[in-house]
C-alpha cells in the first residue's frame, strides 16, 4: 500500500535507513536570497522528507548548483482543526528529475506528528470508501503498522535518553559496585540495542496475533497453575515493570476504556488490560522480555523501566488518538449508548414500598468509583502469588466449567494452597485455604459473620479482604486503641467487599474513606496508643453501631460517617502541623546557632592565634563568654557594634593579662570587670560560676606579677572535638535519611517521624504521631542503631490507613515469593543457587586472614531397623530436625543448603584442610549420634562428606563440585570424610570431579539433545511405529565425545540425574506444545526416567503442575522406569505412577528380567509395557537360558495382559526368533535408527 503510493522513481536512489511513510501535504523550499519553490511532500521518515515539484524544470535549475545546501520547509496542514504552519530547517541531500530529498538538522517532532495525523486521516478516507469486508482487513493493517511504527520510535527515543538517566541514578548509587554497573550499563544497553528492538516489537506484534498476555519466565508457569517457584530476580523485574504500567493505565484509564472494545471487535478476542497489545501491561512486559539477556544490574532495569514509562506517556496519547479516529465504535459502545439505564434483571423483585423506600433512602452514586493503583497492583500480586489468571475484568462472562483442565476456581484456592470446595456449600469458607491461613477471617468465621461466597469474584474478595486485614493487625499498622472499632467493623466490610468490590480496589470508596478518617483520629492516642478521650471515643462507638446496623440497607452511612469524623480529624490534623511547624522553628533556630558557635570559634582561633592564654580567659569563655558572642552576633550581627564591643572586650582582657604590656589602670579594671559582669547576668545562669570568674579575673588583673598565672594554647582548649569519619555502609545510610520518613526504634513502642536533620553538629529529631518531639539523636547514635538493627524504616504513617496495608502486604507477598525462589521448602535451608550467592557475599566481606574457607557436601542415609532405605515422608522430617540442629553445630558464620534428596551442603571458615576434616568429622559424629524417632520407630543414620578447602572461593560452583565427587567417594569407599585434592588423585576423586564439572558445564550451556527411534509391533510389516522412545544424547563439544551411559552414570553418583530428567521432561513437553497436529498422529513418546526422580517429590509436583496446563494429550506420554529402580522404591513409585496414570500417562517397565519384580508388585504397578531386558535379548539365539527367561516373561505379560517389548533388535535373526516366541513389539537398529525429535514435525 504504501509502495503504491510513494513515487517509484526515486526509490532506487533511497539513501534513508528509517521506513518511509506516504503521504499528500503542499509546502514551499525557501533559501536567503533565493525565490521560493512550490513543491509537494510525498512521504516523510523519522529523518527526512521526499518533495516531489511542481514545476520540475525551474526546480532543478534553481537547486542544481546548490546541493546540500541548508533550506526551509514551510507547509501548513488544511486537515488540522487549527490550521498552524510548521518550518522545518533542513539540509538538501539528493536531486532527482522529480524532486528533492532533505534531511533534518534535529527532528521536528510536532511537524512529524502533524503528518502523521494527515496520512491517517487520508487512509481513513480510502478505508470508508471501501465495503465492510475489505475494510476489517485494511484497518487491522493499519492499526498493526501504526503499532510498529509506535514502538520503534518509542525504543528510538528510549536510546536517546536511557544514558542521562542512568548516569543520573548513578550518582545516588549505594554503593561502588551499584555505581560502575550503572554506568556500564549504557554501555550494554546500546550493543544490544539493535537486537533489543527486534524482540521488543515482535513481542508486542505476537500478542497481538495470539491474543494472550506477554508470556516472561517470571509469569510463565504462574498462569499455568499452581503456586511456581520464581526466580527473584525475576519478580523483582515483574513487580517492577507492573508498577510502571499500572501508572500508565491510570493515566489512560479513559482511553484504553474506549480502545479496548474496538481493539477486541477488530481482531476478534476479548481484549483488556493484560492482553491489550497497544496497552502499557503487554507493551511493559514485552520490553522486560526483550531485555532478559542484556547483562545490566537490576537497578539498571529499573531505570530503563521508568524511562520506558516517560517515554510511553508521551507516545501513548498520539497513539490512542489515531487509533479512536481510525477504528469503528464497538457493537458494545453502540448498546451501551442507546441503553445507558438498563440495569441487571433482579432474581426476585422488592414489593413496591420497599422499593420506593430503597429509592428514597439511598442515593444513586453518579460514577462506579475508579481502582486505584495499589489496590489494582495488590489484586495482581495475589494472583500471581496463588498462581493463577488475573481476574476478568468486571461485568465479562466467567469462563465456562472445564474451559481450563486441571484448574482449581478463582478465589477457590488461598494463598496456601489446597483443594476447593463445591460453591453453594454452605460450609465452605470454613475449610477454604483463605480462611484456614487468615486469622481475621477465622474470627469470623467462628463468630459465623462470614457469609457464603457463591461466585470467584466474591471469594476474591473474601481473600484479599482477609490478607488486608490480616496485613494491618501483623503490622501493627492500626494502634492499640483503634482496634476495637476495627474490629466491630470486620463483618460490616466483608459483607461490603463480597456485594462491592469496589471497595477494595478504589480509594475513593466511602468506606475506604471512613477506615482513613478512623486511622488518623488515632493521633490523639498516648504513647502506649490508647485513647483517653472520653468524647471522641463516644463518637466512634455511635458511628461503628450505626454503620453495623444500617451498611446493608443504607451504602450511604459510610459517607455521612466519613464527614463527620473529618470534622473531628481537620482540626487535629492542623494541630499537629502547627507542633510539627514549632520543632521545626525551633531546631532551625538552634541549627543557626550552631552555625554561629562554630564562626566564633574559627574567629577565635585566628585572633588568639597559637600564644598562650592566661587560664582564666579560657574560664571566661567557656563559662558563658562564647554565649555573650554569640547573643550579640544572632541578635545584631556580625557587624554590630555589640558584636565589636564584645570582641573589644576579650582583646582588653588578654592585653591586661599580657605581662609584657603595660598594666591598667585600676579604674579601667573596674569598668572591665563591670562590662563583663553585667554581659555574663544576660547567658550564666549559675550565679556562684559567674562570681568565681570574676573573681578569678580581678585578681589576675590586679596582681603585678602577671607571670605566674598559668597559660595555655587556646587551640587546646577551645577546639571541639572532631567526629569520626562515616564508612561507606553509614554513609549510604545518611544519606537515605529524609525529613518525612517513619523509623521504628525496638525501644518503643510506636513509630517516630524524623521531622529535622541539622548539620552542625550532625543531629536529627524525630515527633511521633501527634508532633511530640521524643528523640533527639546525634548522627553517629542514629546510625549505629540502623546498623544494629535497633531501629529501621517502616511505612508512612502520613499516608492513608489504606495505602499503607497495601503496601505492606506487598511488600509480605515479595518477601514470601523471594524466600521460595531462594529455599527449599520442605527443610527451609537455602537452595544452590542463594548458597553460592551467599558464598561469594561472604567471602567479598570477610576480612583477609592466613586461613582459607571450605565446602562440604554432607549425604545421609536413613534406613528403617530393618535396614531398608526410607522414603520421602521419613526422610524429609529427619532432615528438617537436621537442619534445626545444624547452625548449633558450626560456627555463626557458616552457611547451610539442600544438596539433593538426602544431602546437605555447608560453607565454613576454616584455617587449613586438617581443621576442616576435624570439624565436618565432628559435625558426622554429632549427627549420626543424634537419635531419629518417628511413631516409636527408631531409624538409623549413617553419613558421609566430601569436602573442598581453598584459601578463597571465587567459584563455589566449582567447588561444589569438587566436594560433591568426594562425598560420592565417600560414600563408595565407607570412608566418613574425603577431602578432595588437586595434588592428589585419592581414589578417583579428582576423575569425578572433572565429571561433576562437565555435568555443571553440559547443565549450564544446554548442551544436550534428543533423538528418537520407533516400536513397532512384530506382526506389522509395514513397520508403522506404534511410539517412539526419546533418547538423550550430549552435544559434542570442545572436541571431547561423551557417551550418553557415561553422563547418566556420573549424574547418578553425583545424585543429580533428576536435573537431567527435568531438562528431558520439559522439552518433550515444550516440543509436544509446539507440534500438537504432529502430536495427535503420533502413537506416543516414551520418556526414560531415574530412580532418583521418581522418588523425588518436587520432581512429581512440578510434572503434575505442566499437565495440569491442559494443553497436552497426556495419554500420548509414556514413562519407563527401570525394574531395579521400581523394586527399591517401590511405595514412592507407585505413588508417582498413580498420580499421572489419573492424567492418562502410560507406563513402561524397562530392564525386565534383570530384578526380582514378583508377580503381586506387576500387578500392582499397572503397568502398559514390560521392556525385556538388553541382556536377555542379544542372547536369546544362543542360550537356552536366556530363551527360557524370555518365554517366562511373556507369559507373564500375557497373563496381566502388559505388551511386552525387545530392544536392541540389530539382526533378522533375531527378530525372527522374537516374533516365534511371541514378544508384540520390538525396537532397535533393525527397525529403525535414532535420529533428531524435531524431524518427527
Amino acid at each position: 500500500m504504501m509502495a503504491n503510493a510513494t513515487d517509484n522513481q526515486h526509490a532506487g536512489q533511497e539513501l534513508r535507513r528509517d521506513k518511509r511513510f506516504p503521504v499528500s501535504q503542499a509546502a514551499i523550499i525557501t533559501q536567503p536570497g533565493h525565490p521560493e519553490i512550490a513543491c509537494e511532500i510525498r512521504d516523510f521518515c523519522f529523518g527526512g522528507l521526499f518533495l516531489k515539484f511542481t514545476n520540475p524544470e525551474a526546480a532543478i535549475a534553481s537547486l542544481a548548483k546548490r546541493a546540500d545546501a541548508a533550506a526551509e520547509i514551510v507547509f501548513s496542514p488544511a486537515s488540522l482543526s487549527a490550521t498552524q504552519t510548521f518550518r522545518v530547517p533542513a539540509r538538501l541531500t539528493r536531486l532527482s528529475p522529480l524532486g528533492v530529498g532533505v534531511a533534518f538538522v534535529s527532528q521536528p517532532v510536532d511537524a512529524l506528528r502533524a503528518l502523521q495525523k494527515l496520512r491517517m486521516a487520508e487512509h481513513r478516507q480510502k478505508l470508508a470508501a471501501l465495503p465492510t469486508s475489505s475494510a476489517h482487513p485494511q484497518l487491522r493493517e493499519a492499526s498493526t503498522t501504526l503499532l510498529s511504527e509506535t514502538l520503534l520510535q518509542v525504543h528510538d527515543e528510549i536510546m536517546r535518553v536511557l544514558g542521562d538517566k542512568l548516569n543520573a541514578s548513578a550518582l545516588h548509587a549505594s554503593g561502588i559496585a551499584e555505581h560502575s554497573g550503572l554506568l556500564a550499563a549504557a554501555h550494554e544497553f546500546g550493543n544490544h540495542a539493535a537486537a533489543v528492538q527486534t524482540r521488543f516489537v515482535q513481542q508486542v506484534l505476537d500478542a497481538l496475533k495470539q491474543a494472550r498476555p506477554v508470556q516472561t519466565q517470571a509469569t510463565r508457569d504462574t498462569m499455568d497453575g499452581g503456586l511456581a517457584l520464581v526466580d527473584e530476580l525475576d519478580f523483582e523485574d515483574w513487580l517492577a515493570t507492573s508498577s510502571e504500567a499500572h501508572k500508565l493505565e491510570e493515566q489512560f484509564r479513559e482511553q484504553l476504556a474506549d480502545i479496548e472494545p474496538r481493539i477486541g471487535q477488530l481482531f476478534g478476542f476479548a481484549c483488556d488490560h493484560s492482553n491489550n497489545p497497544f496497552g502499557p501491561a503487554v507493551i511493559g512486559h514485552a520490553y522486560r522480555s526483550a531485555l532478559q539477556d542484556v547483562p545490566v544490574l537490576a537497578r539498571a532495569r529499573q531505570v530503563a523501566y521508568a524511562t520506558l514509562r516517560d517515554v510511553l506517556s508521551e507516545q501513548l496519547a498520539p497513539l490512542y488518538a489515531e487509533l479512536l479516529a481510525l477504528l469503528p465504535v464497538s457493537k458494545a459502545e453502540t448498546e451501551q449508548q442507546t441503553h445507558p439505564a438498563v440495569q441487571p434483571q433482579q432474581a426476585a423483585r422488592p414489593a413496591p414500598a420497599a422499593e420506593e423506600l430503597a429509592q428514597a433512602e439511598v442515593p444513586a452514586p453518579a460514577v462506579a468509583p475508579s481502582p486505584g493503583t495499589l489496590g489494582r497492583l495488590t489484586g495482581s500480586l495475589l494472583d500471581f502469588f496463588r498462581g493463577q489468571p488475573a481476574a476478568a475484568p468486571m461485568g465479562a462472562a466467567p469462563p465456562p466449567a472445564g474451559a481450563m483442565p486441571g484448574h482449581a476456581p478463582q478465589g477457590a484456592a488461598g494463598i496456601g494452597g489446597g483443594a476447593a470446595l463445591p460453591s453453594g456449600n454452605p460450609t465452605m469458607m470454613a475449610g477454604a485455604p483463605g480462611v484456614a491461613h487468615s486469622p481475621v477471617l477465622q474470627r469470623l468465621a467462628s463468630a459465623g459473620a462470614l457469609p457464603p461466597a457463591v461466585t470467584q469474584e466474591m471469594q476474591r474478595s473474601v481473600d484479599m479482604f482477609g490478607a488486608l486485614f490480616d496485613t494491618m493487625h501483623a503490622e501493627k499498622s492500626v494502634s492499640e486503641g483503634m482496634r476495637p472499632f476495627f474490629q466491630q467493623l470486620e463483618t460490616s466490610l466483608i459483607k461490603l467487599a463480597m456485594s462491592d468490590p469496589q471497595f477494595l480496589n478504589s480509594p475513593a470508596h466511602p468506606a475506604h474513606k471512613v477506615l482513613n478518617t478512623l486511622d488518623r483520629i488515632s493521633m490523639v492516642a498516648g504513647d502506649d496508643g490508647k485513647i483517653t478521650d472520653a468524647r471522641l471515643l463516644r463518637l466512634m462507638s455511635r458511628w461503628t453501631d450505626r454503620i453495623n446496623a444500617e451498611a446493608d440497607k443504607n451504602p450511604g452511612v459510610f459517607d455521612e460517617a466519613r464527614t463527620q469524623l473529618e470534622r473531628v480529624v481537620k482540626p487535629l490534623l492542623n494541630e499537629r502541623a502547627a507542633r510539627v511547624f514549632r520543632l521545626q522553628e525551633m531546631c532551625e533556630g538552634r541549627q543557626r546557632a550552631e552555625v554561629v558557635k562554630q564562626r566564633i570559634l574559627r574567629e577565635l582561633l585566628a585572633r588568639l592565634d597559637e600564644r598562650p592564654i592566661p587560664n582564666a580567659v579560657i574560664e571566661l569563655l567557656n563559662g558563658g563568654w562564647r554565649n555573650v558572642l554569640l547573643m550579640a552576633e544572632m541578635r545584631h550581627g556580625v557587624d554590630s557594634d555589640e558584636a565589636r564591643e564584645a570582641w573589644q572586650v576579650l582583646e582588653q582582657l588578654c592585653a591586661g593579662l599580657d605581662p609584657e604590656q603595660a598594666a591598667p589602670a585600676p579604674a579601667e579594671i573596674q569598668t572591665l570587670l563591670q562590662r563583663i559582669d553585667q554581659a555574663l547576668t544576660q547567658v550564666c545562669a549559675d550565679k556562684f560560676a559567674q562570681d568565681r570568674i570574676v573573681d578569678q579575673l580581678a585578681s589576675a588583673l590586679f596582681d603585678e606579677d602577671k607571670s605566674q598565672h598559668p597559660h595555655t594554647p587556646v587551640a587546646a582548649r577551645l577546639t571541639d572535638a572532631a567526629s569520626e569519619p562515616l564508612t561507606e555502609a553509614q554513609d549510604n545510610l545518611a544519606e537515605r535519611l529524609r525529613v518525612g520518613d517513619w523509623l521504628q526504634f525496638k525501644s518503643l513502642d510506636t513509630p517516630l517521624n524524623l521531622i529535622w536533620i541539622g548539620d552542625q553538629p550532625p543531629v536529627y529529631v524525630f515527633a511521633n504521631y501527634r508532633g511530640i518531639k521524643k528523640l533527639d539523636l546525634k548522627r553517629d547514635n542514629l546510625l549505629q542503631s540502623l546498623e544494629a538493627g535497633e531501629a529501621q524504616w517502616t511505612e508512612d504513617l502520613e499516608l492513608p490507613l489504606m495505602d499503607r496495608s497495601y503496601s505492606a502486604m506487598i511488600q509480605k507477598m515479595q518477601r514470601d515469593l523471594l524466600w521460595q525462589a531462594s529455599h527449599d521448602p520442605a527443610t527451609g535451608l537455602a537452595n544452590r543457587r542463594s548458597f553460592f550467592r551467599a558464598i561469594r557475599r561472604n567471602w567479598l566481606r570477610s576480612p583477609s586472614s592466613d586461613g582459607g574457607y571450605a565446602i562440604g557436601v554432607a549425604q545421609l542415609d536413613i534406613c528403617n531397623p530393618a535396614g531398608e532405605a526410607v522414603g520421602t515422608e521419613i526422610r524429609t522430617p529427619i532432615l528438617r530436625e537436621y537442619a534445626q540442629i545444624l547452625p548449633t553445630l558450626l560456627p555463626s558464620n557458616a552457611l547451610l543448603a539442600r544438596a539433593g534428596e538426602s544431602g546437605i551442603a555447608f560453607w565454613i571458615e576454616a584455617a587449613g584442610r586438617a581443621s576442616a576434616e576435624a570439624q565436618t568429622s565432628a559435625l558426622l559424629q554429632a549427627l549420626t549420634s543424634q537419635p531419629q524417632e518417628i511413631n516409636g520407630t527408631r531409624y538409623r543414620v549413617q553419613a558421609a562428606a566430601g569436602l573442598m578447602w581453598a584459601n578463597d572461593c571465587p567459584s563455589p560452583e566449582a567447588y561444589y563440585d569438587n566436594a560433591n565427587a568426594a562425598c560420592a567417594r565417600a560414600r563408595e569407599s565407607g570412608v566418613p570424610v574425603v577431602s578432595y585434592d588437586s595434588q592428589a588423585d585419592t581414589g578417583g576423586v579428582l576423575a569425578l570431579a572433572e565429571w561433576a564439572h562437565v555435568l555443571t558445564d553440559i547443565l549450564a550451556h544446554n548442551q544436550l539433545s534428543l533423538n528418537c527411534q520407533p516400536v513397532v509391533a512384530v506382526s506389522d510389516a509395514a513397520r508403522t511405529p506404534l511410539y517412539y522412545e526419546v533418547l538423550l544424547h550430549p552435544v559434542t563439544r570442545n572436541e571431547r565425545n561423551i557417551a550418553t551411559r557415561d553422563l547418566i552414570a556420573i549424574a547418578e553418583r553425583l545424585q543429580r540425574i533428576t536435573e537431567i530428567d527435568r531438562w528431558v521432561v520439559k522439552s518433550v513437553l515444550q516440543w509436544m506444545r509446539a507440534h500438537p497436529e504432529k502430536v495427535a498422529l503420533l502413537g506416543g513418546l516414551s520418556i526414560n526416567l531415574s530412580g532418583q526422580s521418581v522418588t523425588n517429590p518436587l520432581f512429581l509436583k512440578l510434572l503434575l503442575a505442566d499437565l495440569a496446563r491442559g494443553d497436552i494429550p497426556c495419554d500420548k506420554l509414556i514413562f519407563e522406569i527401570s525394574e531395579a529402580d521400581a523394586v527399591d522404591g517401590h511405595a514412592q513409585t507407585q505413588l508417582f505412577m498413580r498420580q499421572l496414570q489419573r492424567h492418562g500417562c502410560r507406563f513402561t517397565l524397562d530392564e525386565f528380567g534383570a530384578g526380582t519384580s514378583s508377580y503381586t508388585s506387576l500387578k500392582s504397578m499397572k503397568l502398559d509395557y514390560l521392556k525385556i531386558d538388553r541382556a536377555l535379548v542379544r542372547e536369546v539365539g544362543t542360550s537356552m537360558i536366556d530363551e527360557a527367561l524370555v518365554r517366562s516373561i511373556l507369559e507373564t505379560g500375557s497373563f496381566l495382559e502388559i505388551r511386552t517389548v525387545a530392544g536392541f533388535v540389530e539382526d533378522a535373526e533375531t527378530l525372527a526368533k522374537l516374533g516365534e516366541m511371541g514378544v508384540d513389539c520390538v525396537q532397535g537398529y533393525l527397525i529403525g535408527e535414532p535420529k533428531p525429535l524435531e524431524t518427527l514435525a
